[in-house]
């Protein structure tokens, strides 16, 4: 599952489905979970969501196409989840064209580190498929990949401190 945590008050929760399959007990039925806040007089959208990969029926693009309706481009919108994609696949480049912009992918220690343990779906090795990113720029004032090593999950947790304007 995929879950915001936040130590300021969220508001206005939407949970909108992204794929073709809406049954709840089918794992092929994914949503994007949006929320706001206000912080220091900005409002700062969040949202997290558990892409799933094409398969003839469902289809990746598509599912980007729909949460992309959902992200408020008025102002700075964070998205964040498991997005099922390698960095280096036309699937991440169609995210980044759709003008998100990876917070990690500046900085080589992190921008291919695995975010999940190796042998796991349909990827055979550890590979990058969790992100966090934004809508506009920000600055990045730590980031890292948290439990990888005391490991609580099939995937690590990323984590990000971002200063903006």
């Amino acid at each position: 599952g995929v879950a915001i945590l936040s130590k300021y008050p969220l508001r206005y929760h939407k949970a909108t489905l992204i794929s073709k399959t809406s049954d709840y007990n089918n794992w092929k039925s994914r949503k994007i979970l949006s929320y706001y806040l206000t912080l220091e007089n900005h409002i700062i959208y969040l949202a997290t969501t558990h892409f799933g990969w094409s398969d003839g029926y469902e289809i990746f693009e598509n599912q980007v196409d729909a949460a992309y309706d959902v992200i408020n481009q008025k102002d700075l919108s964070i998205v964040a989840g498991d997005f099922n994609i390698t960095p280096d696949s036309k699937e991440y480049q169609y995210i980044v064209r759709k003008g998100l912009i990876d917070i990690f992918k500046e900085d080589p220690e992190f921008s291919n580190k695995p975010t999940h343990v190796a042998n796991m779906d349909i990827h055979p090795e550890g590979k990058r498929i969790d992100y966090i990113m934004t809508n506009k720029p920000v600055t990045l004032l730590e980031r890292d990949i948290v439990f990888s090593k005391e490991v609580v999950s099939d995937h690590f947790g990323v984590y990000a401190n971002i200063q903006f304007e």
